[in-house]
C-alpha cells in the first residue's frame, strides 16, 4: 500500500494547454509515483498554494510567462511567505535569454529551464530536476 510520503506532489503553474499535457505525458512516462496538481495562472498557483497548507507541494515547476501575475512576480510573492519560501521552485521558459535566468535565480528559484522542443528533452530535463531534489530539499532522490 502507497503512503503519502511515497508519493511526490508536484505542482505545475502553465496557461499554456500544451505545455500542460506535455509535462503530464513526461511524468507517466518516467513512471514516477507522483501526484500533479495544475494551476493555469501565477494567482490561481497563490491561491492552490494558500488552500494547502497540511500538503505543500514538495516542488514546483512554473512558467514565466502567464497573464495578468507572471512567473518572476509570482516566484517573488510565494518567496516572501514563510510557510512557502522553502519550496524549490524550477522556472520553466521559453525564453533563453541569460538575463531571465539570472532574475530567477535572484529572486530565489531553485533551477531554470529553457522549455525543450522535443518530447524526449523534457522528459530527461524533468528526470533531472527530480534526482537532484533530493539536495534541493532534503527528499530521497528518485533516480541514479
Amino acid at each position: 500500500m502507497e503512503t503519502n510520503e511515497n508519493i511526490l506532489n508536484i505542482y505545475l503553474a502553465d496557461d499554456d494547454d500544451a505545455d500542460q499535457y506535455l509535462f503530464k505525458e513526461a511524468l507517466d512516462e518516467m513512471k514516477v509515483n507522483t501526484k500533479l496538481t495544475v494551476a493555469d495562472s501565477g494567482i490561481q498557483l497563490l491561491d492552490l498554494l494558500e488552500n494547502a497548507i497540511s500538503s505543500l507541494p514538495d516542488i514546483i515547476f512554473m512558467d514565466i510567462n502567464m497573464p495578468v501575475k507572471n512567473g518572476f512576480e509570482c516566484l517573488d510573492e510565494l518567496k516572501q511567505k514563510d510557510h512557502l519560501k522553502a519550496i524549490p521552485v524550477v522556472m520553466l521558459s521559453s525564453s533563453c535569454l541569460p538575463e531571465s535566468e539570472r532574475m530567477a535565480l535572484k529572486l530565489g528559484a531553485s533551477k531554470y529551464i529553457c522549455k525543450p522542443n522535443t518530447f524526449n528533452a523534457l522528459v530527461a530535463e524533468i528526470k533531472d530536476v527530480l534526482s537532484m531534489h533530493g539536495r534541493l530539499h532534503n527528499w530521497i532522490p528518485i533516480f541514479g
